[in-house]
């Protein structure tokens, strides 16, 4: 099962980090450095990110070391000995019996989960009523020390106290939770808008302006504006648009990098971000300490290939596409990615050995491997693979349509006209697009 299996390797990565700093640990909300340290290459079919060891203790050891972890089990130990010693009085065996099967049972349970609000609730409700019933234990609730006290409070001072308690929690309120729920709820509705016109050609980019705010939630607001930034590449996007997106994200990352310089999950959306804009040695840069950071991550390796490829730097594609392949051949991308930068750098019998384990499976015919061998003009096998795949019944319209592109560089006209027909008939998308490309080989006229 992935999820059980992933929580294993999570904790051995746990256990790593805290044999790093076994004290006093790594602060809270540090997981993600730990993640980052000691990824395993096995856990490339899991969720990209873990912000939390899956395991209440764990997260102890990681965010306060051996004394943090400590402390969170005397909670327990003190609410057992409340109910076995000081309550035998107070309490009959079966409900102490009950009381504490239901600590046993959320202690088994914090194995293999993280704490939330909901389950903190009902556990310091629980040693909230145990410490009720320990404290009236002691002396009717300490009535008679407060029967001798030396003057009643006032009914003033009553009041100031009143308005003081009203005036700091309004203030905490706003600035802890009014502020950043306003905040949760314009990236929420920025991410729906997107882009706003504003006339006269001008745009106007909402999410920027919640990634500009030092709040909660602001790390998540610059990647969302990257990912925007992503999209913004496409040619069709006003190139003043492009470039206001650039400029905002790339002030973005360069702040949250200022900030929080080892924090790998930014490294890696920076690389690509600047790699997407063609900026490849900002790119390096950031991709370099993303490796110095998580050295066994694959994914980073992965993107730098693909900068490298683009770049048309195929010596280096394939060097880091190898060491992503090596880390775990299991992984079907690195896999992927590791022939196709051997087919661009002209070993294409290295490719078709990296590539024997997906015999008769679809990743055999991805269409990066059919691009890069089209690309490289070994058209050969563009007609190979795509005609297998024709063959075992999975093909679609576009494996046609490129089928017939191999069958037109190598001359053969009529063949191409067939597959191309083929395509318009799988699927109907391709009508136009394929009209015009048969024109253009009966007439000889560029499309």
């Amino acid at each position: 099962d992935l999820t059980t299996s992933s929580r294993f390797m999570i904790w051995e990565m746990s256990w790593e980090g805290f044999k790093e700093r076994p004290i006093l640990g790594w602060g809270q909300e540090n997981f993600l450095y730990v993640f980052s340290k000691y990824y395993d290459p096995k856990m490339w079919n899991q969720e990209p990110w873990f912000d939390r060891s899956h395991d209440v203790f764990f997260d102890w050891l990681i965010a306060g070391g051996a004394l943090g972890l400590l402390s969170y089990l005397s909670m327990f130990g003190a609410a057992v000995w409340l109910m076995w010693r000081k309550l035998r009085d107070r309490l009959s065996v079966v409900e102490r019996a009950i009381l504490t099967g239901m600590l046993a049972g959320y202690f088994v349970h914090n194995i293999f989960v993280f704490d939330n609000l909901t389950s903190y609730l009902v556990f310091f409700a629980l040693l909230g009523y145990l410490h009720a019933l320990s404290v009236d234990v002691d002396g009717v609730h300490e009535h008679k020390a407060k029967k001798d006290a030396p003057r009643a409070l006032e009914a003033q001072d009553a009041l100031v106290a009143t308005a003081l308690i009203i005036a700091m929690t309004a203030g905490l309120v706003y600035a802890l939770n009014i502020r950043n729920i306003n905040a949760n709820i314009a990236l929420i509705d920025a991410i729906r808008v997107g882009v706003k016109p504003i006339g006269n050609g001008k745009f106007e980019i909402p999410i920027a302006d919640v990634a500009s705010k030092d709040l909660f939630g602001r790390t998540e607001a610059r990647e969302q504006l990257g990912q925007m930034a992503f999209q913004a590449t496409d040619p069709r996007i006003p190139p003043e648009l492009r470039n206001e997106f650039y400029q905002l994200t790339s002030r973005a990352f360069e702040d949250e990098v200022t900030r929080d310089p080892t924090n790998m999950r930014t490294r890696s959306f920076a690389g690509m971000f600047y790699s997407r804009f063609g900026q490849n040695e900002k790119a390096l840069e950031h991709y370099a300490k993303a490796i110095e950071l998580s050295p066994t991550r694959q994914s980073t390796y992965i993107d730098l290939t693909s900068m490298y490829l683009n770049a048309g730097n195929f010596g280096k594609a394939v060097e880091n596409a190898k060491i992503a392949y090596e880390l775990e051949p299991a992984y079907p991308e690195s896999r992927i990615f590791y022939a196709i930068a051997l087919i661009y750098n002209n070993q294409s019998a290295e490719a078709d050995e990296v590539l024997v384990p997906f015999a008769g499976m679809p990743q055999a015919y991805d269409q990066r491997i059919v691009n890069a061998y089209g690309n490289t003009k070994r058209f050969d096998k563009v007609i190979a693979l795509v005609g297998e795949k024709i063959a075992g019944g999975d093909a679609t319209g576009r494996d046609h349509l490129s089928l017939a592109g191999a069958y037109l560089e190598l001359g053969q006209k009529q063949k191409a006209i067939e597959e191309i027909e083929v395509a318009i008939t799988m699927d109907a998308s391709l009508k136009e697009q394929g009209q015009k490309i048969i024109e253009s080989i009966r007439t000889g006229k560029p499309i």
